[in-house]
């Protein structure tokens, strides 16, 4: 039997499915894994900046939202999370 080839593409459907069950920390290790293999997917960044707002680490959130924005400043959901994330994690 053939083996599943794990790749970015591959990494972050399986994110997705986390992130809709709600195991968050599992969508954030699968979207890291997917970024160490293609580094811009703005995707990922997205998902880890949602999930960790979800999980209260508004810092986190704001480091990869950041970093998503600096590497893809385009893409507005990006922004736009990063946005809230700021705004969440100000005390």
């Amino acid at each position: 039997a053939r083996s599943k080839l794990t790749t970015p593409e591959s990494l972050m459907e399986a994110s997705l499915e986390e992130f809709n069950r709600g195991d968050f920390a599992k969508c954030i290790s699968d979207a890291a894994q997917s970024l160490k293999m293609r580094p811009g997917m703005p995707a990922a960044w997205n998902n880890i900046v949602l999930c960790n707002g979800y999980l209260g680490n508004w810092g986190e959130a704001v480091e990869a939202g950041e970093e998503g924005v600096r590497l893809e400043p385009e893409i507005p959901e990006v922004r736009q999370n990063l946005e809230l994330a700021r705004s969440e994690g100000r005390p």
